[in-house]
């Protein structure tokens, strides 16, 4: 379903026979949409405790979100699609976190739509 969003962003041909027998799409197809400073910051952030997580948060939203001009809700929803995506791959569950991004998301569209894939 997710793969499925990005494709309509992206404007990118969908073939949902390809999709069959899929319930998630790996990490790496969201990849590509985050810088690998991001990425690696992500899969650190997933390996975190509550009490790290409280620590390095305020910061990586500071460095690659607060900063960016325009388009941040979008990349804030890639963001998340990520996360979400190496989190199932790697069976963590993650609800500070998760709870965390949603509070960020407030009032971004697009970013709360990434929580519906």
């Amino acid at each position: 379903e997710a793969l499925h969003w990005a494709q309509v962003a992206c404007r990118v041909p969908l073939d949902f026979r390809s999709m069959a027998g899929k319930e998630q799409c790996p990490k790496e197809d969201y990849a590509h949409l985050l810088t690998v400073a991001e990425t690696q910051q992500i899969l650190h952030l997933l390996k975190a405790t509550p009490d790290q997580e409280a620590r390095m948060l305020p910061l990586f939203f500071k460095r690659n979100l607060e900063s960016q001009g325009g388009g941040k809700d979008a990349h804030l929803a890639d963001v998340i699609l990520f996360a979400m995506a190496a989190a199932a791959s790697a069976k963590l569950k993650k609800p500070s976190l998760w709870r965390e991004f949603w509070q960020r998301s407030s009032g971004q569209t697009q970013a709360m739509l990434a929580f519906c894939f």
